[in-house]
């Protein structure tokens, strides 16, 4: 495997990890279980305008995933 396959894989798998995680969470959210959303916890460290902290947040989000 070359250097760059390998990077490649990391890339692709750590971006299928954060979409599963977050689709998990926003299930979680939908079904009552929870109130946490982490991206929206991210973006509010930026803004403290709801909307925007939830855009900011998501790609930060996917971004460190």
């Amino acid at each position: 495997m070359t250097t760059e396959h390998f990077w490649l894989n990391i890339g692709v798998w750590g971006l299928l990890a954060t979409l599963l995680l977050t689709a998990l969470l926003h299930a979680g959210q939908g079904l009552g279980f929870s109130r946490l959303s982490l991206p929206f916890l991210l973006g509010t460290i930026f803004t403290g305008d709801r909307d925007r902290a939830s855009v900011i947040g998501s790609l930060i989000y996917l971004v460190g995933g």
